[in-house]
């Protein structure tokens, strides 16, 4: 039986940026264009909106990682699944960082499922 090698089959990830405000509700300001093509949503569609509601249900808890290192200003790597407009969960790779009053937000957005879990343990930096 021949074996089928399926990486080929994969779709690349997809690099976005985005930078939230570092109120509780971390209010979308930016967003890379490139999130039509990882989430399917316009960025006029996720500006000004809050983050949480495109972190897919039940997976905050990589997000909220990101609201404890906002705090106490250290860079935080982490994973989440974020939500699609249709509907999708893609596994996301987040480097987080703060800027004065702003957050910065490196994604890496996996368009294919992953054997990874849904939200990896958080790393820290000073």
């Amino acid at each position: 039986m021949d074996t089928i090698d399926r990486t080929s089959e994969r779709r690349p990830p997809i690099h976005c940026i985005g930078i939230h405000d570092k109120t509780p509700e971390m209010r979308m300001l930016y967003v890379s264009s490139s999130v039509r093509q990882a989430m399917q949503y316009e960025p006029s569609e996720i500006i000004g909106q809050p983050s949480m509601p495109f972190v897919a249900n039940g997976n905050t808890e990589g997000y909220k990682h990101l609201m404890d290192a906002q705090n106490q200003n250290k860079v935080v790597v982490t994973g989440v699944l974020v939500r699609t407009s249709m509907g999708e969960m893609y596994y996301t790779r987040i480097i987080h960082f703060n800027c004065d009053n702003i957050a910065l937000n490196l994604c890496t957005i996996y368009p294919d499922p992953l054997p990874e879990p849904a939200v990896t343990p958080p790393m820290s930096f000073e």
